[in-house]
């Protein structure tokens, strides 16, 4: 499953973010708070807005419902949503179109 997360705060470890998902869950509720590893030396800041990408298999592979019994592993970030933002208005074309 691929989401949206906001950074709570970093983690008790290097390279992991506490993250909000940013999903309702099917019972209504809104998604617990996650540790979440950062892809590629990505290094948010708290408030930053983040991509998320997460397995939703449990490690004994029975079935789960994704939005309300994720059994998976960490969520991964794999880009924040500033550097896409920021890549996007980097990009300049010059000469006659």
């Amino acid at each position: 499953m691929i989401y949206s997360a906001t950074i709570k705060q970093a983690g008790e470890t290097t390279g992991e973010w506490v993250v909000t998902p940013l999903y309702t869950r099917v019972d209504g509720l809104p998604a617990p708070d996650i540790i979440a590893l950062a892809a590629n030396g990505i290094e948010p800041v708290a408030g930053d807005i983040v991509l998320c990408a997460e397995s939703i298999n449990p490690f004994d592979h029975s079935s789960v419902r994704s939005f309300d019994n994720n059994g998976g592993s960490n969520p991964v970030i794999i880009a924040t949503f500033a550097e896409l933002f920021t890549t996007l208005c980097d990009i300049v074309i010059k000469g006659k179109v």
